[in-house]
């Protein structure tokens, strides 16, 4: 099978370098791996001796239009969506090739552990049904890609690239499963990526154990839930985001902090989410930005 590894990259090569080694030793190896290079400033020539390597420069950085010119110049039958920031083990490749054959599914959705993160949560630990499509560790037949087009513009600075893609791909007919035993580890590196666009430096993990952290929705996940969900849900969303302000993880004394700090701090949640919610009032007017792939091109 003809599979390409897309895989982004800004101001990690310490990271980026070690993942090619690793997809040098992979156990049915890759048709092409596709770099998208967005580092402006000490850029380093990437090399792999042992990988099928095209290596694309962009000076203007950003998740969605990199992905989606890694996609334009992609030859492969299946596409297999890595971070920069990814490690990964010498069966990866295999393993969703099987997955993809036994289930006779479109895309194969593997997970990822973080240093730190505590264990898998329990939804995560069985083979289903997916309702995540991760572009840190997911295989999809190109074909895919021809009904439900490629990232959304609109995201490409922003949060839920991937789950906008995901929802396409489910609602023009792809069967998405999630496998747990396919696992890779993924850093969240301290620097580059969404980082560069002051998005996802807050992240679920943090608020969860650090006493002054809100994890708060970006305007394009508010977006997102608009172009997806209906009213009642985004309510329920907003809720949930609130209420999830005051929880932490520890002991009594921690935990009755962290609702000091939350209820203090609460005008200021609920003033920035009514501002993004308004921002992403601005996007849903907007025609969303989505290129369609065809043979040989891209529109």
């Amino acid at each position: 099978p003809k599979v390409t590894i897309l895989i982004p990259t800004v101001d990690r090569y310490a990271y980026l370098f070690k993942l090619l080694d690793q997809l040098e030793s992979q156990t049915i190896a890759p048709h092409e791996v596709v770099v998208i290079d967005q580092t402006k400033t000490n850029r380093k020539e990437i090399t792999a001796p042992g990988l099928p390597l095209k290596v694309l420069v962009m000076d203007q950085a950003g998740q969605c239009r990199s992905r989606n010119l890694g996609l334009q110049h992609s030859t492969g039958d299946y596409i297999l969506f890595l971070d920069d920031d990814d490690e990964v083990y010498p069966e990866l490749i295999e393993d969703h090739l099987k997955c993809l054959l036994y289930f006779n599914a479109t895309i194969s959705c593997g997970i990822c552990h973080e240093p730190g993160a505590g264990t898998t949560p329990p939804q995560y630990r069985m083979i289903r049904m997916s309702d995540v499509f991760p572009t840190n560790n997911g295989m999809v037949k190109r074909e895919a890609l021809y009904k439900s087009g490629l990232f959304d513009m609109a995201y490409d600075r922003g949060q839920r690239a991937d789950g906008d893609l995901g929802a396409r791909l489910f609602l023009s007919g792809a069967s998405m499963i999630l496998n747990p035993e396919i696992d890779v580890l993924h850093h969240r590196a301290p620097q580059g990526g969404l980082r560069k666009h002051n998005v996802r430096k807050i992240t679920f993990s943090s608020s969860r154990t650090n006493i002054t952290h809100r994890r708060l929705p970006h305007t394009t996940e508010l977006y997102f839930n608009k172009r997806f969900f209906s009213a009642m849900q985004q309510k329920e969303y907003k809720v949930q985001i609130v209420l999830g302000t005051f929880s932490i993880r520890g002991g009594l004394f921690k935990k009755m902090l962290k609702v000091i700090v939350s209820l203090f701090a609460l005008p200021s949640t609920l003033i920035r989410l009514r501002e993004r919610d308004k921002e992403a009032n601005k996007l849903i007017d907007r025609k969303p930005d989505i290129p369609f792939l065809t043979e040989g091109k891209i529109l």
